[in-house]
């Protein structure tokens, strides 16, 4: 049954594959449905809105921040790039327990109920900003350099770092998530 249901969702696909190549013009090929779809809708500038900022609370002591949550500068006492930061153990162990938050983030925000036709990024967003708060951790994009959103969401030309906004995801969109958490100073 599942298999009958893919192949139904393949054949809406607006592109053909070369197992069913198609004799009318009703489908049309990937690239020329991206450059009709970018013509139609350009990439441009994000709109200026004031930032989220979460500030201190009991909930979220001015441990849980980063140092860059509410200006969006990277200290100057931070680490340079010609310096190579060798970590201790204990610190290795919260690396792992950001990592594994951000993987569970993740898997939660590419589930089929979430990453679904109609629904947009800023909502996934969204999603994703209120998870990761629940699990304790400071989504990382969030005010990195004035980066406005909790995830960066890349669709179809957008190569990476593409900022979430209301635009709603189609059916064959090419979709990539960038999810990163500051957990213990991580």
């Amino acid at each position: 049954d599942n298999s009958n249901n893919f192949d139904s969702l393949l054949q809406k696909l607006p592109f053909s594959t070369p197992s069913s190549p198609t004799t009318d013009n009703t489908q049309i090929g990937w690239r020329k449905r991206q450059l009709n779809k970018t013509k139609a809708h350009p990439i441009q500038p994000h709109p200026n809105k004031p930032r989220t900022i979460i500030r201190p609370s009991q909930q979220h002591p001015p441990s849980f921040f980063p140092p860059y949550a509410h200006n969006g500068s990277i200290p100057q006492n931070s680490s340079s790039l010609d310096t190579v930061l060798l970590h201790d153990q204990p610190s290795i162990e919260r690396m792992k327990h950001a990592a594994q938050i951000a993987r569970r983030l993740l898997n939660y925000i590419c589930s089929p109920s979430i990453v679904t036709v109609g629904t947009t990024t800023e909502q996934i967003n969204q999603l994703l900003h209120n998870a990761a708060l629940k699990s304790g951790a400071y989504p990382s994009p969030l005010n990195y350099m004035g980066f406005p959103k909790s995830v960066c969401s890349s669709i179809n030309e957008v190569v990476c770092h593409g900022i979430p906004d209301g635009r709603a995801l189609e059916l064959g969109d090419v979709v990539s998530f960038d999810v990163s958490c500051y957990v213990g100073g991580v």
